[in-house]
């Protein structure tokens, strides 16, 4: 599973660029452009809506310090997420983040293979 949305990460960072993608909201260096992503970052926690783990739209490439700043305010980022990246995407993550879902070992794979062929592309 880490494997997955780790590789969707690396998906945002090859169609957006190494840096990370919290901009100017980003707590570390308050520039876009000025520093490198490090992880693949849920918009929506896992822990807030496990059906929206593993949606693309909710994987964005960023650094280690955005994603400890989401951890520890986890309340200010929604404000945060919605300037940088739109409230329309926010809303329907959130929409799905409160469904549920229920993933097996094959779908999972299928998912590992879906996000490969899309980084070989």
């Amino acid at each position: 599973k880490v494997q997955i949305v780790h590789e969707y990460g690396l998906l945002d960072r090859k169609l957006f660029g190494p840096y990370c993608r919290l901009g100017v909201e980003c707590p570390k260096h308050k520039r876009i452009g000025f520093h490198s992503g490090e992880v693949a970052y849920h918009l929506i926690p896992q822990m807030r809506g496990d059906a929206a783990r593993f949606v693309p739209a909710n994987i964005v490439w960023a650094c280690g310090a955005a994603n400890q700043g989401e951890r520890l305010n986890r309340s200010l980022y929604r404000e945060k997420h919605i300037k940088v990246f739109g409230l329309d995407r926010i809303l329907k993550i959130e929409e799905i983040a409160r469904g549920t879902a229920d993933f097996s070992t094959a779908d999972l794979l299928e998912k590992l293979r879906e996000v490969r062929v899309l980084l070989r592309a």
